[in-house]
């Protein structure tokens, strides 16, 4: 049950990508995106590719200190990373890891799933240096 959870995250994520992609803002080595969140919560995604890395941050912004939230990290249809988060004192948490720079285009997705049902999804792909 758990690997076919993780094989519809992993897709779900790979087609959100594609609509994020469009949206995507930053200088040539930084894009960053507005992720899509229900239950009115906002999410962002931040890459940065540099020295053959990828830093990625990704916020989200809820009402409910202390919360606890679920979170997978996606590159490039595998997944990179996954947790547990709980927001801070104002509401919010923030992941920071650092992927290996893949040969070309870059794909990187991030799920979030919090309290209630609340889930916040952002994405984006960061071009070949």
């Amino acid at each position: 049950m758990v690997q076919s959870l993780v094989t519809v995250l992993a897709l779900t994520l790979a087609a959100v990508s594609l609509a994020a992609a469009a949206s995507a803002r930053g200088g040539p080595d930084e894009v960053r995106v507005a992720g899509r969140c229900t239950g009115g919560a906002t999410a962002d995604l931040r890459l940065r590719g540099r020295d053959g890395r990828i830093d990625v941050r990704f916020e989200v912004e809820h009402a409910r200190a202390g919360t606890p939230w679920r979170v997978a990290l996606v590159q490039e249809r595998r997944i990179a990373w996954r947790g547990a988060e709980a927001a801070r004192s104002g509401g919010s948490f923030e992941v920071r890891r650092t992927l290996r720079d893949l040969p070309g285009a870059d794909s990187v997705s991030v799920g979030a799933w919090g309290p209630r049902g609340t889930v916040c999804r952002a994405s984006a792909t960061v071009p070949d240096a």
